[in-house]
């Protein structure tokens, strides 16, 4: 489970869950492994996660093909599937 200071629209909050950066490490290293055939995200509700600013630019880390605006447990959600297909490690730019 990722932390829910990290993903806080998830219907089971566990704290001390793994961190953005593990999370997109543990799916790059699954797109590596050329094994991974199927991937759910699970218990994402962006209904009760607070909404993005649109008006925030992208910090460090963003990949750039999202946009600004999205929550950010749907953020997370979009670069853990980048990061799983994508496998350069290049999720987090």
């Amino acid at each position: 489970a990722i932390d829910p200071l990290v993903a806080p629209a998830t219907g089971t909050k566990a704290s001390g869950g793994l961190t953005q950066r593990e999370i997109i490490y543990v799916c790059t290293e699954l797109a590596l492994s050329k094994r991974l055939i199927s991937m759910d995200l699970v218990e994402l509700n962006p209904d009760i996660d607070a909404p993005g600013d649109p008006s925030t630019p992208p910090m460090h880390g963003d990949h750039p093909a999202l946009s600004a605006g999205l929550s950010p447990t749907v953020k997370l959600a979009a670069e853990c599937v980048i990061a799983a297909l994508d496998g350069s490690g290049n999720a987090m730019r």
